[in-house]
């Protein structure tokens, strides 16, 4: 089964929507901040631009990449003060 609009995966009532973006963001930068990614020799990502407006662009195709964690890598914390 395919479906109709992989990007928007909250509906436009969803209360959680912002706090679940949110939270992918976060899960990305911190990703691209532990690791080294790059596409293998010969990979090419194109991405479907149809869904204009949208913050995550799907690919048009699935690629394979190599990934390391970086050895200066530092994590990503949340500083909570009262």
């Amino acid at each position: 089964m395919k479906l109709k609009n992989p990007v928007i995966p909250f509906g436009s009532i969803c209360p959680g929507r912002k706090i679940a973006l949110l939270q992918t963001k976060w899960y990305i930068v911190s990703m691209l901040q532990r690791y080294d990614i790059e596409l293998l020799e010969g990979e090419r990502c194109d991405f479907d631009t149809s869904y204009p407006g949208h913050e995550i662009v799907p690919a048009t195709n699935d690629v394979q990449m190599r990934y390391r964690l970086r050895s200066s890598s530092t994590q990503l914390r949340v500083k909570h003060e009262c």
